[in-house]
């Protein structure tokens, strides 16, 4: 790879953690939590810090899309002047909670921009589309994602299947065939229930789709089509804003699922008049 744009070097290793060897992860995650030591350390000392080589460090660099460790420091360094440059507000100006997640939502939603394939979401879309059954799945901070695509899908008159259990989950996936597609949400893309829900899907011969927030992860490598949205947090943290950008990729691709189904707006407007009614039942023009 070249190197990444400025500010991104940082989301490039994160993006690539979970295909790491476990002395590679050491090296990486050594990387994520100091950086600006990181850029002053030889492949030697970063390696004894983490207990091992300096090949291994090297190794982890290339694994990560860089031309090595000097390439990597390079561009560490690089980013810190970016920030530097970019001049942090003052404590008695500091944003509140909510300035900070907009301009987090902000930064995940640039990208998201660069990190989704365009090609492969219509690909995702066109299996979808094309199937005779849809099983959502997703657990932990995803399954109000998968509840949330539930209505998405179901109000544009796309029918799918969305257990709560892991349990059922499984169950419902192994006896999927080979005209059924297995749509998997899982921002760390290494949830055990979801990953178990994904593997008894291959074992059964359906297509999979997955949308998560990191690459190289357990859901993605067993999916035909990988979405990736990658992130602001570590595989494994909770993420403020990556589950709501998730959520609009997962919005996209309902509505080009709907397109290639060729359904119009009727179905959602029924649906509509239907909310409308239960909410408002006493309105004259409910009667």
């Amino acid at each position: 790879m070249g190197s990444p744009d400025v500010g991104a070097t940082i989301d490039t290793i994160r993006l690539g953690l979970g295909g790491l060897h476990p002395g590679e992860r050491r090296v990486a995650e050594e990387i994520l939590a100091r950086p600006g030591e990181v850029a002053d350390l030889s492949a030697a000392d970063l390696g004894q810090r983490c207990n091992t080589s300096a090949a291994t460090v090297v190794r982890a660099c290339k694994s990560l899309g860089f031309q090595g460790f000097q390439h990597l420091r390079m561009l560490l360094v690089r980013d810190a002047g970016a920030a530097a440059a970019a001049a942090a507000p003052s404590a008695e100006s500091a944003p509140g909670p909510l300035d900070r997640l907009l301009e987090e939502m902000h930064q995940a939603l640039v990208r998201a921009s660069h990190t989704v394939d365009r090609e492969q979401l219509h690909a995702a879309a066109e299996m979808l589309a094309g199937a005779r059954r849809i099983v959502l799945v997703g657990s932990g901070t995803s399954a109000s994602l998968v509840q949330w695509g539930v209505l998405r899908f179901s109000s544009a008159g796309i029918p799918l299947e969305a257990p709560t259990d892991p349990a059922a989950q499984i169950v419902v996936c192994r006896l999927l065939g080979t005209e059924d597609v297995c749509l998997a949400m899982s921002d760390s893309g290494m949830n055990r229930n979801t990953v178990d829900a994904v593997r008894a899907a291959r074992k059964a011969g359906a297509g999979i789709v997955s949308i998560t927030g990191h690459g190289r992860t357990a859901v993605a490598a067993e999916a035909d089509i990988s979405l990736v949205v990658q992130s602001p947090g570590v595989w494994n943290s909770i993420s403020t804003v990556g589950g709501l950008v998730q959520a609009l990729v997962l919005g996209a691709l309902q509505e080009l699922v709907a397109d290639r189904r060729g359904l119009g707006p009727a179905p959602r407007a029924v649906v509509e008049a239907e909310i409308f009614t239960s909410l408002a039942p006493d309105r004259p023009e409910n009667h």
